[in-house]
């Protein structure tokens, strides 16, 4: 479940079942309960036509 004032970044993955309280940054992977980050979504990146270079540029933030 989402909090109504909690804010889903672009290309950002929730894991299902899992409670979002607070706001999810952008390309990130995150799950459980409570919600922890759990890394860049990298996969998701690649589908969407992401190049390396900018995926590395993400990763280093």
């Amino acid at each position: 479940a989402v909090h109504q004032f909690s804010h889903i970044g672009t290309h950002a993955m929730v894991g299902g079942c899992s409670a979002v309280n607070k706001d999810i940054p952008p390309y990130s992977i995150c799950g459980r309960t409570p919600i922890c980050y759990a890394g860049i979504n990298i996969v998701g990146l690649r589908r969407r036509g992401f190049e390396s270079d900018v995926i590395r540029n993400i990763k280093d933030i």
